[in-house]
């Protein structure tokens, strides 16, 4: 089996990383998820900000410049505005905590979300994490792992997302 890093992501990878998020676009869609990230979301200016602000990761094969991205996802240390308010339910603990948003995968490899979990853990024993509710195929990802699905928040457009917390003891 190949070795997986995790590096930060730059400018250049743009192209394939829009090709990977319309392909998962596509993929949400066929599985009964057509409304989470529609045809545009997340939006070019939402990666670029993620990569201009040193918060955007991709995994690629360790040791091979050509290596196409696996998966790919922002991993944020702090606040994060929109979860300040959660209803139908509550936050586990208010520690400080690091937010994984807009992560997808190329589908080249399986359980990317083992990679990007083990990746956060490394710095910080608290992530939270949104998914829609139409998200099946994410509720149960997030629910292997052991997240805990803590009530509903809302994304600044006000659209509901449900809200997961790990909290590693």
């Amino acid at each position: 089996m190949d070795e997986i890093e995790i590096v930060k992501c730059n400018l250049s990878s743009l192209e394939e990383l829009f090709k990977i998020y319309e392909k998962a676009r596509e993929m949400m869609r066929n599985s009964g998820n057509p409304n989470q990230w529609k045809t545009t979301t997340p939006t070019a200016e939402t990666i670029k900000k993620y990569i201009n602000d040193n918060h955007f990761y991709i995994g690629r094969y360790k040791n091979n410049s050509s290596s196409p991205i696996l998966f790919a996802f922002a991993l944020i240390d702090g606040i994060d505005p929109t979860y300040n308010y959660i209803y139908n339910g509550k936050w586990l603990n208010n520690e400080p905590y690091m937010t994984i948003h807009s992560l997808v995968s190329s589908f080249i490899i399986k359980n990317t979300f083992s990679y990007i979990l083990n990746y956060a853990l490394q710095f910080t024993k608290n992530i939270r994490i949104d998914t829609h509710e139409d998200n099946k195929i994410m509720q149960h990802i997030l629910h292997k792992y052991g997240f805990i699905h803590c009530g509903t928040i809302n994304l600044a457009n006000g659209e509901p997302r449900l809200a997961y917390q790990l909290e590693v003891k």
